[in-house]
């Protein structure tokens, strides 16, 4: 992963939405701002603190993205952004971060010194929005960034600024009603712009005339120029005339001012204009927003029914409620691949969250909150080894925010620690797959510190907490948690936590060095929790005693661990799974989903998993543990002296792990793919390879987790390559395999390619001579025009004038361009363009 190329797609950020340099797209029109524009601009040109600040609605956001985007150039590392909205726990902050910024969790360091040091000698631009909720958190990140990392700069959003040595505030302004032309002649300001522009995506054909003028802009100045309350106030024209809106809106102002329009405060204006939307509703339109104001970001149709859903709102009516705030702009929809989801924006949710307040049923709505998305992540935990893995996952990406609302809630004051505690361990395989363990040891160790008593929900919690520990590189620290847990499965004579804990006990060897002691461990745990059904730490045992075999160099025990796998998980869903012996509210009032939470509300819950879109028999091959075992053979049969048997279940593994968007799995058989090629005397393969796995290990996960004889074979692959090629042409294929994608990396990988841009063996093709690696067949046809105009000296500006095209496009080029070329700079283009027209010649 790249700090300034983030995907978007997953979410490996503690709630951040993850964003790429390119920031996200604009889908309604940028009105007026240009002085403040140009002000901001020029703030971030000569500070390295910048923080907007302002009322909820006023459009802070907005502005920081569009300064943003206009000086982008200055930072060549990149943008990052991070939306905060839906990150609630201040201690989290970092480790989110450094995750959103794809720095890998496995380290064991502190995510704070670990985001610093990654940040240090970078020259980018972070972007952090919605920051009033997490003031004190930014602001301690902000001022460590400032000392430790000269060249970041950081640009805040907030409703009150973070009060640090060197920043610099700007307030952002209510939109202008009305403006002064120079002479003296009054026009329309950028508020009268807007309004006039969402009217007419309301009333086509709106527009704004000498007739209705006078309207128009007093409406606007009774909004006090706020966007956010001008476009609430728009969507009023759906059933309103023009005339009416004006008029009913007056009147609302004049009942909450008393005429005194001074005593109305913008931030109160906006509350008006959400209150007036209120007012509007139905009752029981009234009291289902209240209620879904307890999720944070966004919700299905069935977690809204089961929230939403008591006393005069029955269930069968919720979705027609529901509709109906759609149509208000109440909610909103958002577009998702499956099903259609929806929520709130801040200011909104706010306003109904203080309504809920006032019922009395905040607690009972976080109740039935908390109860839908926990009978969510069990069903996630007992169906996590199935074909439908991946979907699963994705599921709980997309609802993390809510998930984590959950986990407050449990640990909250109500007293619910046990219940906490059963989430978090029914979350801990996603926290596994996505190797989240700082996330995972932070909600465990919360629920630690409140059930102290020898229960199953803290003998199963010190288990997670010893893995994700032992992961990180603190053994030392893993086994008294694995020891305490054994300690109290023996006293409460219960089998499957006797497994678990013997299991982790041995794991915790295992990753110490000490292999001979973890094996028996080991072997003793497969039967307990196979009798038990506990298919996810049954699969675990078996992932790790192939790491076991891997490092002992045992192939045919590793191959035998890998059939008996494939007995025991490999063959569809995982069916009913025992109890898992955490007591807890029971699930029953929440509807059966197919899929949890998400997949309709067809069938009970373990049925079809393998998801009605047809996408099982994909789905069965992308598998965490499979990828993994698949690997640790390959490993087996590599450390074994089998070098050239080891290469097929290594390129297998490679695509698994990449289709399962892990950066770990793929960065280990990139890089083990890369000694095989080193050795198999293909140095041109080797090279990118290792590149393409540098562009893990540079994000500070450990070189091969540390262990001394696979760093040696990686010294000595990297010898090799330097040797056959030479510094600077191995640097530059390096370089190039930076720049791949994972997907592209891996499927390169699989498919034996000897070039990234080479023809795989076998296709008909002619394969590239040594003389065509580095040239222009790497290039797509516009790119090699691109590069062509590069040579002749043309700047991006200029390029983008001569193929008509933006110059964000250009600019776009010319980077794919360096990278698939492995330049550094636009003068090597130009040397291999007349190298490439000579060999031609």
């Amino acid at each position: 992963m790249r700090t300034s190329l983030l995907s978007n797609g997953g979410d490996m950020g503690f709630g951040f939405k993850r964003r790429s340099s390119t920031l996200p797209a604009e889908v309604t029109s940028f009105v007026g701002r240009q002085e403040e524009l140009a002000c901001v601009e020029a703030l971030l040109r000569r500070a390295r603190l910048v923080s907007l600040v302002g009322p909820g609605g006023v459009g802070k956001t907005r502005l920081a993205l569009r300064a943003a985007a206009a000086v982008k150039d200055s930072y060549p590392d990149g943008l990052c952004l991070a939306e905060l909205t839906e990150l609630r726990e201040p201690d989290l902050l970092p480790a989110g971060l450094a995750a959103l910024m794809g720095l890998p969790d496995q380290s064991g360091r502190e995510p704070l010194d670990q985001l610093v040091e990654h940040l240090r000698g970078l020259r980018k631009l972070l972007i952090l929005d919605t920051c009033e909720h997490l003031v004190d958190a930014c602001a301690v990140l902000a001022d460590l960034v400032l000392c430790e990392a000269p060249e970041v700069t950081l640009l805040i959003t907030s409703r009150q600024p973070l009060d640090v040595s060197g920043e610099h505030t700007f307030v952002v302004p209510p939109l202008a009603v009305e403006e002064c032309d120079g002479r003296g002649s009054r026009t329309d300001g950028s508020a009268v712009a807007l309004f006039a522009q969402r009217a007419a995506a309301v009333v086509p054909g709106f527009r704004v005339t000498a007739a209705n003028r006078d309207e128009v802009v007093a409406l606007c100045r009774r909004l006090d120029g706020i966007p956010l309350a001008i476009e609430l106030a728009t969507v009023r024209l759906r059933a309103l005339s023009l005339t009416q809106l004006a008029a009913r809106l007056e009147d609302r102002f004049r009942v909450l001012t008393g005429d005194r329009r001074t005593a109305l405060p913008r931030h109160q204006t906006l509350r008006t204009t959400i209150g007036w939307s209120h007012e509007l509703c139905s009752a029981e339109e009234r009291l289902l927003w209240a209620r879904l104001s307890v999720f944070a970001g966004a919700f299905d149709i069935g977690a809204a029914e089961t929230v939403g859903a008591g006393g005069v709102l029955r269930p069968e009516t919720v979705v027609e409620h529901l509709v109906a705030l759609v149509d208000k702009s109440v909610v909103l929809r958002v577009d998702d691949e499956d099903l259609p989801r929806y929520r709130l924006l801040d200011t909104i949710r706010e306003y109904g969250a203080e309504w809920l307040a006032s019922t009395g049923e905040k607690g009972e709505c976080a109740e039935r909150h908390m109860v839908w998305f926990r009978a969510a992540a069990e069903h996630f935990r007992d169906h996590c080894t199935s074909p439908a893995q991946h979907r699963l996952s994705r599921d709980i990406t997309r609802d993390l925010a809510n998930y984590r609302l959950a986990l407050e809630y449990a640990h909250g004051p109500g007293e619910r620690p046990r219940d906490g505690l059963a989430l978090t361990m029914a979350l801990a395989p996603y926290w596994t797959f996505r190797s989240s363990f700082s996330e995972s040891v932070h909600w465990l160790r919360r629920g630690l510190e409140l059930v102290t008593e020898p229960c199953p929900e803290r003998a199963e919690a010190l288990c997670g907490l010893a893995h994700h520990t032992a992961v990180q590189g603190r053994t030392d620290a893993a086994m008294p948690y694995a020891e305490e847990a054994r300690e109290i499965a023996e006293a409460l004579g219960d089998p499957r936590l006797r497994g678990m804990a013997t299991h982790f006990v041995g794991y915790v060897h295992l990753m110490s060095g000490d292999a001979e002691t973890a094996g028996p461990l080991i072997a003793q745990a497969r039967p307990l929790l196979e009798e038990a059904g506990d298919r996810y730490h049954l699969a675990l045992n078996f992932m790790h005693e192939a790491v076991r075999s891997a490092l002992l160099g045992k192939s045919e025990q590793s191959l035998r661990n890998e059939r008996a796998f494939e007995l025991a998980l490999g063959s569809g869903p995982s069916g009913a799974s025992a109890p898992h012996g955490a007591s807890g509210p029971s699930v029953g009032s929440v509807p059966p989903v197919g899929a949890g939470p998400h997949g309709g509300a067809d069938g009970p819950a373990g049925q079809s998993d393998a998801g009605e879109d047809g996408e099982a028999g994909d789905q069965e091959r992308e598998n965490f543990f499979r990828g993994f075992i698949r690997y640790f053979h390959g490993l087996a049969l590599w450390n074994e002296g089998r070098r050239a048997e080891s290469a097929v279940p290594l390129r297998e593994a490679a695509r698994l792990k990449a289709a399962m968007e892990e950066p770990d799995g793929t960065a280990v058989c990139l890089e083990t793919l890369a000694w095989h090629a080193a050795e198999s005397g293909r140095p041109v393969r080797a090279a990118w390879l290792l590149g393409a796995a540098d562009a893990y290990w540079r994000q500070d996960l450990a070189l091969m987790w540390g262990i001394d004889s696979l760093i040696a074979c990686h010294q000595e692959a990297l010898e090799r390559v330097t040797a056959a090629l030479g510094e600077a042409r191995a640097q530059n294929l390096m370089r190039r395999g930076r720049a791949l994608t994972a997907v592209e990396a891996a499927e390169l990988a699989a498919s034996d390619r000897e070039h990234p841009g080479a023809p795989a063996p076998g296709d008909g093709t002619r394969r590239e001579s040594p003389a065509d690696q580095g040239g222009l067949g790497v290039l797509t046809g516009r790119e090699r025009e691109v590069a062509g105009l590069v040579a002749q000296g043309l700047t991006n500006r200029q390029i983008a004038e001569r193929l008509v095209i933006s110059k964000r496009t250009a600019d776009a080029h010319v980077e794919h361009i360096l990278s698939k070329l492995g330049c550094s700079g636009r003068a090597e283009i130009t040397q291999i363009l007349e190298r490439s027209t000579a060999t031609a010649g």
